[in-house]
């Protein structure tokens, strides 16, 4: 039973950051990932979207801390930003 409520929750969540998400497609080419090209991609997308955070549980290949204006976190230090904000 807590398996189909947490299904249901991730489900809902996950609909309703579509409905309100972006498609990025970047005009701009970095090398700023280290020991893993391939992450260029989503710190790419983070700054051509100008977004506020880059939430990766990979945070070794990432730039420490900002990014061009962009914060880069772990998802459990995201989700400390998030409930402090909640409580503000």
């Amino acid at each position: 039973m807590l398996k189909v409520v947490i299904d249901t929750n991730v489900t809902a969540l996950l609909s309703r950051l579509k409905s309100q998400a972006r498609w990025i497609e970047p005009t701009i080419r970095l090398q700023a990932a280290k020991g893993d090209p391939e992450d260029d991609k989503f710190l790419e997308c983070a700054v051509e979207a100008e977004a506020d955070f880059l939430i990766t549980g990979n945070i070794k290949h990432f730039p420490p801390g900002k990014f061009k204006g962009t914060i880069i976190l772990p998802p459990a230090q995201f989700l400390s930003v998030i409930a402090k904000a909640l409580d503000s």
